[in-house]
């Protein structure tokens, strides 16, 4: 939980080199991207349409195609586990049975040997951010970029470069195993941190109290030989 929590943010914040930073260009990177639509999991007739994986279409265009075997609907039996839960002390302990049900024992029920898809292709974005550094240490001068996958969402592309104007400036820090990766400079945060103030000090707590724990038997058995 600890590295999951507060790694990433420490790992960044303590070893990526942070600098000051011009924004110097914008590129929207379009690509194809191509979807199979099979949810109507109707049979091809043969001979009468391609496989899907045969076609090229260009952006903007969609084409029915085969696309061989496909399973349209899974089917599961409903199991239940149980375990027990007590609680009290010796004589008072009372214990009773907990269960859960889940998905089991699932296969295919509903198949088509040569399901009929349908094939669109259409304008993705991969949009990037370019920047002119200087470090703020060492104030010698490199370029990084910050780069996001927005699929075919127009929208994120614009929201993206209207954070991100030309020759605007942001501190950020930069990847120093891969100069070309860069996120914008920040804060530890708060919540983060006192969990793992928490979480050192329970830690911290354990181990004395084990340490303890040892010191008392190692001495008792230490009492004990002696007479």
């Amino acid at each position: 939980m600890f590295f999951g929590v507060n790694f990433q943010e420490i790992e960044i914040h303590e070893r990526w080199i942070k600098a000051s930073c011009s924004v110097i260009g914008q590129t929207e990177n379009m690509y194809k991207c191509c979807e199979r639509d099979c949810s109507n999991c109707s049979t091809c007739t043969n001979g009468l349409e391609p496989r899907c994986d045969s076609l090229n279409l260009t952006i903007g265009e969609s084409q029915f195609c085969c696309n061989g075997y496909h399973c349209c609907k899974t089917c599961c039996d409903t199991c239940h586990s149980c375990r027990n839960s007590c609680s009290g002390s010796k004589k008072n302990r009372r214990c009773h049975s907990v269960c859960s049900a889940h998905k089991c024992n699932c296969r295919c029920c509903g198949s088509s040997p040569n399901v009929r898809c349908n094939l669109s292709c259409s304008k993705c974005f991969k949009p990037n951010v370019a920047f002119l550094c200087n470090t703020t240490k060492d104030n010698f001068e490199v370029r990084t970029n910050y780069q996001i996958e927005c699929k075919k969402d127009e929208n994120c592309v614009r929201s993206l470069f209207d954070d991100y104007h030309q020759d605007d400036l942001h501190l950020r820090y930069i990847n120093p195993d891969n100069i070309d990766q860069s996120v914008e400079y920040f804060e530890y945060t708060v919540w983060k941190m006192v969990l793992l103030g928490c979480m050192s000090a329970a830690a911290a707590g354990s181990i004395i109290f084990m340490l303890v724990g040892l010191y008392s038997y190692f001495s008792n058995r230490n009492g004990y030989t002696k007479l």
